[in-house]
């Protein structure tokens, strides 16, 4: 870092206070690269009940001061839209964009009414305190309180049907009946009605990994990770402090009153302070001694354990993959390491549909984001040379289209899907669709290798072939391994997007509406004839050879009586 200063600023303040939140602050702003940031910027979700005369239980990453109730933070968006959900089935509250009461009545109860699964406030009959009550039931559920929700309305459930007011008391048999289903699947009571996080780290090397766990209304609801590179050298004390002042500044972040800690920080007494002031109320900041707390931070910190080893495996693999790349790159003699690689296939049914596919590793990883694809126009369908040259002349001539409009400024960056050129080239096929891809490389005026992906007799992967010959390759190196892959997943997505056309096409072909032809006999006429045109021009023998005579007479009922076309 000392190498890398072009200068000092010095800002005096008058305590240590004022000076912790203004390094804070500046880390927030400026985002320097020597400090442990947490860069995602992510918001975590929460549920929002609305303050108006029918309130709406809502998915929100936003809290505001409008009186309405807030539910959170979750740590899974899917946690808490899949909470809001089971609310909304429970206690049968709409889920419709419809205001009440200005709606009432306007149009006709939606689907849900039907099915029993919303009590249908849009039909005008439901008061604004039976709304309310369900609620205020929807809210004890949200906060977890269980048990006082379900004694109560076992209460109102024995009181219905003492009364005989079975459909009630049916009713709220079943919503006791949910909720306990779902008090079941929470995690147990950790610390009783406690709101707390609770952090801890693991270090190795030059990387580090932190944990937080997150207990609300003493359960535990969740945990984050995050993991960080060049934290060596930094005191274990002053990596905990710097990343709790970092990780409560973020917006939005919610303060439990309790802060438990695997590890010492510098200054626990100055970051419960901030932490108080912040949230309005004292926060205690303690280290985990002993007990239930001593439990908790070692259970976060094997969180945090499993998950270093686990980021540093993903490091290594993609450290391998890339190793693989600057193999495959000394192998075929290229000056660098090739760092994005395309490679094409065509893929057809004896002509029929013939689609080309393009798919891109970048540093030895498949990139699905980059898949491109490509319907045969030509009508060459059947020749996979004329094809392959089609689609090589469409993606490179798109690709000098979008640069021109690039260095013009006609075209922002997110919305080139070509512009960027391969260091490689690999096509799935020998000699002859090498012979093409060099064809149209030169004709284009671009200087990128090309090689092909041949295979042996078995349909497996044997090596690379290049304008002078077969080039051979251990079978057991990493440079085979990322060749075989992409040679299989340029050949898997060629043939998805074959098929996925090829069912479109049948869908749509009113031959299939015909009697005796389904999509066996279809598939079997393509194969014959190739073409609508031809199968329209058959005669009523070569039809009836070829798909019966049941299917056939209908077919030549079709074109020849009806005078349709398909």
């Amino acid at each position: 870092m000392v190498r890398n200063i072009a200068d000092f600023e010095f800002i005096i303040t008058a305590t240590e206070r004022e000076a912790f939140v203004l390094e804070c602050n500046l880390i927030k702003e400026y985002r320097p690269h020597y400090n442990i940031l947490l860069k995602d910027d992510k918001t975590y979700p929460f549920i929002k009940i609305t303050n108006e005369e029918y309130p709406k239980i809502l998915f929100t990453r936003k809290t505001e001061n409008d009186g309405a109730e807030y539910f959170g933070p979750y740590t899974s968006s899917y946690f808490c839209r899949e909470m809001i959900e089971l609310t909304h089935r429970i206690f049968k509250i709409p889920m419709c964009k419809k205001r009440f009461p200005a709606d009432f009545g306007k149009s006709r109860p939606c689907l849900y009414h039907s099915m029993g699964r919303c009590m249908g406030v849009c039909t005008g009959t439901v008061s604004s305190e039976e709304y309310k009550k369900a609620i205020k039931d929807a809210s004890l559920f949200i906060r977890g309180k269980h048990k006082s929700l379900i004694e109560r309305l076992t209460e109102e459930m024995n009181e219905a049907a003492e009364k005989l007011h079975f459909e009630r008391a049916a009713s709220l048999r079943d919503k006791i009946n949910s909720i306990r289903y779902v008090a079941e699947r929470q995690n147990v009571t950790i610390l009783k009605n406690a709101d707390a996080d609770i952090f801890a780290f693991a270090a190795r090397d030059n990387d580090v990994a932190f944990e937080v766990m997150y207990i609300r209304e003493g359960k535990m609801t969740g945990r984050d990770s995050f993991y960080f590179e060049g934290a060596s050298g930094i005191d274990d004390a002053l990596l905990m402090e710097d990343f709790l002042s970092q990780y409560y500044a973020k917006e939005n972040a919610y303060i439990p009153k309790l802060v438990i800690l695997a590890s010492d920080t510098v200054d626990g007494e100055l970051i419960s302070e901030l932490l108080t002031e912040a949230r309005g109320v004292n926060v205690e900041v303690r280290k985990a001694v002993r007990g239930k707390y001593k439990e908790l931070a070692l259970m976060a910190l094997k969180n945090a354990e499993k998950t270093l080893s686990d980021k540093r495996e993903e490091v290594e693999k993609y450290r391998l993959k890339k190793n693989a790349a600057k193999e495959l790159g000394e192998l075929i003699g290229l000056p660098s390491v090739p760092s994005r690689i395309e490679a094409y296939d065509i893929s057809h049914n004896a002509g029929s549909e013939a689609v080309g596919a393009m798919v891109t590793f970048v540093d030895g990883k498949y990139s699905k984001k980059d898949n491109r694809y490509f319907k045969i126009k030509s009508g060459a369908g059947g020749d996979d040379y004329a094809s392959l040259r089609e689609v090589l002349e469409r993606r490179f001539a798109h690709c000098l289209s979008e640069y021109e409009k690039l260095s013009k400024g006609e075209m922002d960056e997110d919305d080139a899907k070509f512009a960027l050129l391969p260091d490689l080239i690999l096509m799935d096929g020998g000699a002859g669709q090498l012979k093409i891809a060099l064809e149209v490389m030169d004709e284009m005026g671009l200087t990128i290798p090309v090689f092909g992906m041949v295979k042996d007799d078995k349909h497996r992967t044997r090596g690379l072939v290049a304008k002078d010959g077969e080039i051979g390759i251990n079978p057991t190196s990493a440079a085979f391994r990322l060749i075989t892959a992409i040679q299989d997943e340029v050949h898997r997505i060629a043939i998805g997007y074959h098929h996925k056309l090829s069912g479109k096409k049948m869908v749509k072909s009113p031959l299939l509406s015909l009697k005796g032809v389904g999509k066996a006999t279809y598939e079997k006429l393509m194969k014959e004839f190739k073409t609508l045109s031809k199968v329209k021009s058959a005669t009523l023998d070569e039809l009836v050879k070829v798909v019966g005579k049941t299917a056939g007479e209908s077919i030549y009922a079709y074109y020849n009586k009806e005078g349709k076309d398909a």
